[in-house]
């Protein structure tokens, strides 16, 4: 009976630990991707700077 108990611990535990390492990877897709958005936002912000100040010296 406790090797069923056991078996079955087992097999929740080894789920879970999938279930947190597919979480991690996602956490760090999520990171990679944020970071990607920043650098198009930064681009964008300098772009628009450049816009600016050639619209000021008209």
């Amino acid at each position: 009976m406790i090797w069923i108990i056991v078996i079955i611990q087992t097999i929740a535990i080894v789920r879970l630990w999938i279930v947190v390492d597919y979480l991690i990877e996602w956490i760090g897709k999520l990171g990679d991707d944020l970071l990607e958005l920043d650098k198009l936002q930064q681009q964008i912000i300098d772009s628009n700077k450049q816009r600016i100040e050639a619209l000021e010296h008209r």
